[in-house]
């Protein structure tokens, strides 16, 4: 609700329609990002970000300006791959392929954690951890390992 001093209930300063639809075109012109759009403005960061904070529109623009430069990467992302670019690939493989099987170390991460609780693995070392890799790569009881190293594989 509106004060008469251009504030609403909480003192946040109320914003004109004008002065908003300037601010969406400047941060659609400028992809949604912010310090780009305060220079073109000739205002702080900070007062676009409590614009935004008073209107929940503003933040929808933003994150579609921000889809828009996703997409953009991807499509140079495909053409690097298209291109042959192992560095391309990869990323790919690591990221989108990981539901066909493409995980760094040979395994996926979820396999092993599905097995044992989270915190578990928090108490192993760094040796304690490279044996259960190697255990789980020789396809071997996992919980039994962490018995013998005095761990419940399901403890918290």
């Amino acid at each position: 609700m509106k004060q008469d001093n251009g504030t609403d209930e909480k003192g946040a300063r109320k914003y004109e329609q004008p002065e908003l639809n300037r601010l969406i075109e400047t941060l659609m012109k400028n992809n949604g990002n912010i310090t780009d759009s305060a220079k073109a403005l000739k205002c702080d960061r900070n007062t676009i970000y409590k614009m935004i904070e008073s209107n929940p529109a503003l933040k929808q623009i933003i994150n579609r300006a921000r889809e828009v430069i996703i997409d953009e990467a991807e499509k140079y992302l495909l053409d690097n791959i298209k291109e042959g670019n192992v560095t391309s690939i990869i990323f790919v493989l690591k990221t989108l392929g990981r539901s066909r099987g493409y995980v760094l170390n040979g395994y996926k991460p979820n396999e092993v954690a599905s097995k044992i609780n989270h915190t578990v693995l928090k108490k192993l070392t760094d040796e304690q951890l490279n044996e259960l890799e190697t255990i789980f790569r020789k396809k071997k009881d996992i919980k039994s390992f962490l018995a013998e190293i005095g761990l419940d594989a399901s403890s918290d």
